[in-house]
């Protein structure tokens, strides 16, 4: 009977795993956006809309899921907690500590 044989991962070299410079390279991306935009995008704040609503939370692209690895289109949509709105809704946006 044969020997069979294994790798020993624990004498591999350690370097970022995939999903570390994914998430690095993602947030690039997303400051990119934000700087664009104007906007706070991945980081705390409190919006007004232009209905009277006010939000305070963390700012986050709506659709983040289908963003990823794609140009933004023209009808940019955010979301703090459960409320999802355009940019064009936005009467202000401050970045709150």
């Amino acid at each position: 009977m044969s020997e069979q044989l294994s790798l020993n991962f624990s004498e591999a070299p350690r370097s970022a795993s995939g999903l570390t410079v994914w998430r690095e390279m993602r947030r690039a991306e997303l400051d990119v956006v934000a700087f664009s935009k104007g906007l706070p995008i991945g980081r705390p704040a409190r919006v007004r809309l232009a209905s009277g609503v006010l939000a305070e939370g963390k700012l986050v692209l709506a659709n983040e899921e289908l963003w990823i690895g794609q140009p933004l289109a023209g009808d940019v949509r955010l979301r703090i907690g459960n409320i999802d709105f355009s940019i064009a809704e936005i009467e202000s946006c401050v970045r709150i500590a």
